[in-house]
This record gives structure tokens, sequence and C-alpha cells, in this order.
């Protein structure tokens, strides 16, 4: 995948330039193993339209990234059905309590927003418990917690119409 900051030609899948150090947008759930990068270096990237996020795994140095052009699903796997987009299992999420279809993330516009789908241990948003099945908006740098499982969101958009 092209940088689009640089220019540099990546190899598929990679999330970091090789040459920059930045964020390479990306097109599917991909798992970081090491150091996510800084917030302040997603708002130096270029000017395709796109929308990206990072869940932040706590206590960890690993995290779920993925692009988002409309909604996705939190949740865990079990090997059974389809997957979440952001798959939680990983990360100790059965054992955290994480539902198997767990919340939506939504893009609409600029703005990112998140649903608990009626989950059997909740979810929690910057420490505050969320009503099942109501919206409420995020904002870059929120602590989204599913079940016991807490996480910090990492987000940014490029080039979107307001």
């Amino acid at each position: 995948m092209k940088c689009s900051y640089c220019g540099m030609i990546n190899a598929p899948g990679v999330l970091i330039c090789g040459k920059c150090g930045r964020v390479v947008p990306v097109l599917a759930t991909k798992q970081i193993r090491g150091p996510l990068p800084e917030p302040a270096k997603w708002a130096e990237l270029g000017s395709e339209p796109y929308a990206a996020l990072m869940l932040r795994i706590e206590g960890t140095l690993h995290g779920v990234a993925v692009q988002i052009t409309d909604q996705i699903t939190v949740g865990r796997w079990d090997g059974h059905g389809e997957p979440p987009a952001i798959d939680l299992a990983p990360y100790g999420g059965y054992d955290a309590g994480v539902s198997r279809a767990h919340a939506i993330l939504r893009r609409e516009g600029r703005s990112l927003t998140v649903r608990d789908l009626n989950s059997a241990n909740g979810t929690w948003l910057d420490g505050a418990w969320l009503t099942a099945n109501k919206t409420y908006a995020l904002n870059d740098g929120a602590q989204l917690t599913f079940g016991k499982l807490r996480t910090l969101l990492i987000y940014t958009m490029r080039g979107t119409a307001q």
C-alpha cells in the first residue's frame, strides 16, 4: 500500500510506513503487535478520503485497526458464523465478558458513534454505562469498555465531506 505522506510503496497489510513511520490507510481489520502510533501522527496523513480507527487494548501494546465506511461490529468470534470486524477474542474477550455481537461503531458523516447491541455485560464510554440500543457520539481518545475489556479509541478522518 502506498503511503499518502511520503509515497513509499509498503507491503500489503502494513499499517505503519517503513520510511516515515506514519499510519498507512488500512483496508481491513489488522492486529498490531508493538507500539501504536501516537494520535498526533494521524493528523499528518495524506488527503485521500477515508476514515480509520484503532482500538488500543488497555494494558498491552496490542490493538486492532480498521477502515470504516459505514458501520462495523465489535465483539468476539467463537469460531462459528461470521467474525465481527473488530474481534476482541484474542485479547481475553471471553473472560472479560465481551458478547459475540457486542456493539456497533458507525460513521455518520464526519462523526463516529457507538451503540451497545444489548450485550450481556454492557458497554461503557469514558466510565459511563451506555443504555442498550441508544447511539452515543465518540471522540478521538475516548475510552470504550466492552464488558470488562478496556480500550482506547484512536480515530481519524481525511478528505471526507462534512
